[in-house]
């Protein structure tokens, strides 16, 4: 739900089932969406009741790849960084976290 990646055969993932205002719908998310929401402290500013939307998820990936990969002489992220799917991104962000807390 977070990145809206297909979640594939195989990959570890989330599931939640819940009750929002008498509706009932299961969540999914790919384990590294979950693992990387938790790296940036996402959960720290959504909604208790609701938790952290795909809207504040979304922002926090562009915003951390901003701050770090931004790049001033092409008035553009840096070119590792473009074109890649939001699945694909998290996944680099958490390789950068790992390699930075080693």
């Amino acid at each position: 739900m977070f990145c809206y990646g297909t979640i594939h055969k195989g990959q570890k993932y989330l599931r939640q089932t819940n009750v929002i205002d008498g509706i009932v719908g299961d969540w999914v998310c790919h384990q590294e969406c979950q693992n990387v929401a938790k790296a940036l402290d996402m959960y720290d500013d959504c909604d208790p009741d609701y938790g952290l939307s795909d809207e504040m998820f979304n922002e926090s990936i562009n915003q951390y790849i901003y701050d770090e990969h931004y790049d001033s002489e092409t008035d553009d992220v840096q070119a590792e960084w473009q074109g890649l799917t939001r699945y694909e991104e998290v996944c680099k962000i958490l390789n950068e976290l790992d390699a930075e807390s080693k």
